[in-house]
């Protein structure tokens, strides 16, 4: 039996098939549906899928539940499900046959609406699926006058090595589809590391992006309504010393903690810290290995890559987020007309205002995990799921006013 792929860890594929069908048929319908685009600009997504979902409930094939079961949902989905109830909201989960893929409908207004994942899904147009392409979202943040680490759509090794030679080094490399940093390298500083670079994003996209590398902490801001800022920090996997403790025990302490669940478990955010082959990679470039005992308030990172299944740290930052910070990101939700949007950021401290000069927005997300800020593992957690409810409701009043 083959191995996973390293470079989708702690996500377990074993090929990549999927990705280069997606991207190919994606194209070929695109291509088709060319003419269909402006008409269908500002068409809901959401009412096809909830025509279709009807169909299949009256073939038997889906069924509605009330009281679903939670462990089988993603916890980005739960956020709007859990404050859903609590407001005594009648919403239920689309099973199809025994299995639940984060669909949901709830009765407001005398109908039924149907949404994917975030109750924000409703509301959504063309503007919010094109989010997911990264080259042009780095486009229209810089015609927008936004920070962004500059960057480019790249096919093949040589359009990589123009880049490189017209902006320099250090750079990064990630698919232009991609998610969770898998198949991302950084920072690349030579020839070598860009053309191995290269051949790992490829391996997940046929598409990828190369852009300069941009040093500094990364922060997450979620924009809701156009109007509701939150704010978290992404820190790397680390454990702090006490002089006391290896850096074992040390790992092993942190991962009782009862909010940190085991990689893979859906319905939980913040992660367990997997020890393997490449904790030992990334402690030895400090120096250190398993057995060592860091000093009191040393930090002692553990893995490269910042991810959730990596057992990131995720620091709330709400309260504290700079006046000129959470105005970027407004202005960012404006530039795309969307009523949720997630906003990654890299500057030196979010409670200052962001360095033109120094800062940049990696990429925005249509669909953005909002449980980030309901579950931190320091500092307060945020309500973000009642203020997309109020944001949804008063959307949906006002479209029914207009069409009175």
């Amino acid at each position: 039996m083959s191995e996973y792929c390293v470079h989708c860890l702690p996500t377990k594929r074993r090929n990549h098939f999927k990705n280069y069908f997606e991207y190919y048929f994606v194209s070929f319908v695109d291509t088709l549906l060319t003419p269909m685009k402006y008409i269908s600009r500002n068409v809901n997504p959401a009412r096809f899928t909830g025509g279709l979902i009807e169909f299949f409930a009256r073939l038997g094939i889906v069924t509605f539940v009330q009281d679903p079961d939670c462990a089988q949902l993603n916890n980005r989905a739960l956020v709007g499900f859990h404050a859903a109830k609590k407001r005594g909201l009648r919403i239920e989960a689309v099973r199809f046959f025994n299995t639940y893929f984060n669909e949901f409908r709830f009765f407001y207004n005398t109908q039924w609406h149907y949404y994917t994942s975030i109750p924000t899904t409703i509301l959504w147009t063309r503007n919010d699926m094109e989010m997911d392409d990264k080259a042009v979202v780095k486009q229209t943040l810089a015609n927008g006058g936004v920070p962004v680490a500059h960057g480019a759509g790249c096919k093949t090794l040589f359009d990589a090595r123009a880049f490189a030679a017209h902006h320099g080094f250090p750079l990064v490399v990630k698919p232009l589809d991609g998610s969770s940093s898998m198949h991302v390298t950084f920072p690349i500083h030579s020839h070598d590391e860009l053309t191995r670079a290269v051949e790992i994003a490829r391996e997940y996209s046929p598409e990828f992006l190369v852009e300069r590398y941009l040093r500094g902490r990364l922060y997450r801001g979620t924009v809701v309504g156009k109007k509701y800022v939150f704010v978290c920090e992404k820190e790397r996997t680390h454990v702090v010393g006490d002089g006391i403790s290896q850096i074992t025990q040390l790992i092993e302490e942190k991962n009782t903690d009862p909010r940190r669940a085991p990689a893979g478990q859906k319905s939980a955010t913040l992660r367990k810290i997997p020890v393997d082959q490449r904790v030992d990679v990334v402690l030895k470039k400090q120096n250190f290995t398993r057995d060592t005992i860091p000093a009191h308030g040393e930090k002692v990172y553990l893995h490269e890559k910042c991810l959730i299944g990596l057992g990131c740290d995720l620091i709330g930052h709400t309260e504290h987020a700079h006046p000129a910070n959470k105005e970027l990101f407004l202005r960012i939700a404006t530039l795309f007309d969307t009523d949720l949007i997630g906003i990654d950021l890299i500057c030196d401290d979010i409670q200052a205002p962001y360095d033109p000069e120094n800062s940049g927005i990696l990429e925005v997300n249509g669909l953005p995990h909002v449980d980030l800020h309901v579950q931190p593992s320091v500092g307060p957690a945020d309500d973000i799921g009642t203020v997309i409810w109020d944001t949804v409701f008063a959307r949906l009043d006002q479209n029914a006013i207009k069409s009175i």
